[in-house]
């Protein structure tokens, strides 16, 4: 080593050692590893030395090769920490290496509290729930992956079909396994349903109202005000009726086998078909409309003249008789609206008044006749309701679902699963559920001046989070990539995202060095995790969270981190 002047500060010697022709001499193990978890005290380690003429010791013990280098010798270990030293050496090279092991031969046990042998479900959502004795080992029913504590305990809920069922509980520590069935029985599920729209209470312009819900059985019968519905093959119905103008209580019925349920559903309807809808554009004429004042064949004979009058002259709009003749039953009238470009958009409840006198102006009939008259904007547009995310028959792989969508008129009014929904200025809405594992249909309806739009959107929730592998030494840093999936039109959509981890063990850091799409559908983030401590089977929990450009939750991915597993 030389300093600024050129002078020598130091001289070393380093010994360098070329082997040409020869081979480095390598030791190899089938099932042994460091950090590994081991169940018993006499452990049958095999492995290869690619020298078939090295000679080998294994803790102090020389082991045998075979022609081909293949070796297999018993350990005997104790319990707990075991160090396994290595040596293999040739004429030319020497290999050293250790390996560090660790000894439980407690057995793996499984108890299970619910559900019980042969019990009966009368839902069918059922509860699995027990401890293993090993708060580190993974359980997995019916290829779900249960949630453990701490302590051991474990819970998952599941839902199954109508009928027997026989389930398999498996859990492993890596070393140990053990597996648990159980028998159980989901009995006929009760009827019930459930109303989408409208709510409680709502109102109407209009007599022509649709009632949706959802009804447990597809196969079921159901009427609402004694006129039957349309059910799918989901269970999802529909029925419109002509309501009379004032309060209503519909009586919602479903059938099946004998069996009978019911709710009630209180509305309103300000306009029915017993008062006239005139319905009228900016600018336009309304259709002719067509009344007849009924009276007898004497009362026609002494009709002279008419008059009539409005309760309310809305702003730009104009009102207009027609033609007024006689017919078999008494006095027709035909009479239309109009409006000017820049009529009031609005509702507007009008009593129009007709009276018939004879020559000496005395009344012979007057009527009433409630009139609705809606100006609507000249360039209307329709309700549109857009899912963005889930896609239909989607698999979610969390319990926490977002449910995200559009509509075209802010002010419209959005429920999902009838629970209220806020829209952004840009028409945009989200909305997040927890939801069990299993099938579930998404009900999503707007409403907006009289118009409902409404979608379900089956998707299935399968909350067993995924887990990513992690090897890692103390004192080194290695590469972690997860992939997150979810739908095109979810992922078009993402322009942040955070990563949040909690569990960490001490010494433990893990730092996000990228993200990028690998295709339409997946991002695959990229982490390094660097320890400064040996580490053995820890579990990191991770959230990564895909975030819109409004800072708005797309989309949360829960992952584990399993480092060095047991």
């Amino acid at each position: 080593m030389l300093d600024a002047s050129g002078n020598t500060v130091h001289t070393h010697f380093l010994n360098i050692f070329l082997y040409v022709g020869i081979a480095r001499l390598q030791v190899s193990f089938d099932n042994l590893r460091q950090e590994q978890k081991i169940g018993t005290n006499e452990f049958q380690v095999r492995g290869k030395v690619n020298d078939p003429e090295a000679t080998l010791d294994i803790n102090e013990q020389s082991v045998v090769l075979t022609e081909h280098g293949d070796f297999s010798h018993t350990l005997l270990l104790s319990e707990g920490i075991n160090q396994i030293v290595v040596r293999a050496s040739t004429a030319e090279q020497h290999v050293n290496k250790t390996i560090i092991v660790s000894v439980d031969t407690d057995e793996l046990i499984l108890n299970m509290q619910s559900p019980t042998e042969q019990e009966g479900y009368s839902q069918s959502e059922v509860l699995f729930k027990g401890s293993i004795s090993d708060p580190l080992a993974s359980v997995i029913i019916q290829g779900h992956q249960a949630t453990v504590d701490a302590q051991g305990e474990f819970y998952k809920r599941i839902k199954f079909a109508e009928g027997k069922h026989q389930v398999f509980i498996d859990a492993t520590n890596g070393y140990k396994s053990v597996r648990k069935s159980v028998s159980f029985e989901v009995l006929p599920q009760p009827l019930s349903f459930e109303i989408f729209s409208p709510v409680e209470g709502a109102e109407f312009d209009k007599g022509e109202v649709t009632i949706n819900g959802q009804v447990s059985h597809a196969d079921a019968k159901v009427t609402v005000d004694g006129k039957l519905a349309d059910v799918d093959s989901i269970g999802a119905f529909s029925v419109t009726l002509n309501l009379d103008s004032g309060e209503h209580r519909l009586q919602i019925k479903a059938e099946r086998n004998g069996k009978l349920v019911e709710k009630y559903l209180m509305l309103k309807v300000r306009a029915s078909s017993q008062s006239e809808y005139i319905e009228l554009i900016q600018g336009g004429v309304s259709e002719i409309i067509t009344y007849e004042v009924p009276l007898t064949s004497e009362q026609r004979a002494l009709v002279r003249r008419y008059s009539y009058s409005l309760s309310l002259r809305p702003y730009g709009t104009n009102f207009q008789i027609l033609r007024v003749y006689g017919t078999r039953s008494g006095i027709g009238f035909d009479y239309q609206y109009s409006a000017s470009q820049n009529a009031a958009i609005d509702r507007y409840p009008i009593e129009l008044t007709l009276t018939l006198k004879d020559s000496s102006n005395a009344t012979i009939s007057s009527e009433i006749v409630d009139l609705i008259l809606v100006v609507q904007d000249d360039n209307p547009e329709q309700l549109d309701l857009e899912i963005i995310s889930p896609e239909p028959n989607s698999i979610i792989n969390s319990n926490s679902v977002t449910i995200m969508g559009r509509v075209n008129q802010v002010d419209a009014l959005v429920r999902v699963n009838n629970e209220n929904t806020d829209i952004q200025n840009d028409g945009t809405f989200t909305k997040r559920l927890e939801l069990s594992d299993g099938q579930h249909q998404i009900m999503i309806v707007a409403e907006f001046e009289g118009q409902h739009q409404s979608k379900i959107i089956p998707i299935s929730v399968n909350g067993s989070t995924p887990r990513v592998i992690v090897n890692v030494a103390a004192g080194q840093s290695v590469p972690v990539t997860v992939n997150v999936s979810t739908s095109q039109n979810v992922m078009s959509q993402v322009r942040n995202l955070f990563s949040q981890f909690s569990n960490m063990p001490a010494g433990v850091k893990i730092d996000t060095t990228g993200a990028s799409f690998v295709d339409s559908e997946t991002i695959r983030m990229s982490y390094n995790l660097t320890t400064q401590n040996q580490i053995s089977g820890a579990e990191i929990n991770v959230v990564i969270t895909l975030k819109d450009g409004a800072d708005n939750a797309l989309l949360d991915y829960p992952v584990i981190f399993e480092v060095n597993p047991r």
